[in-house]
């Protein structure tokens, strides 16, 4: 599984992003609590209540800054 930091224009730690060999994405905040997915087999990001909020590859949409 590969994880990539997340970090704002300060290099502040907004998030991260692991991705699984499938393509597969979960999205973690800093502190690691899961804020969403996205299922590359049906093409959707997820939130962490597994409700969809989009099309496609969405995942930054999950993290904010300060």
């Amino acid at each position: 599984m590969k994880t990539e930091t997340i970090r704002d224009i300060n290099f502040n730690v907004l998030g991260y992003v692991e991705t699984d060999a499938r393509g597969n994405k979960t999205v973690r905040d800093p502190s690691f609590q899961t804020k969403g997915f996205y299922s590359k087999g049906r093409d959707a990001t997820q939130d962490s209540n597994f409700k969809n909020l989009a099309w496609g590859d969405q995942t930054r949409i999950l993290l904010k800054g300060p």
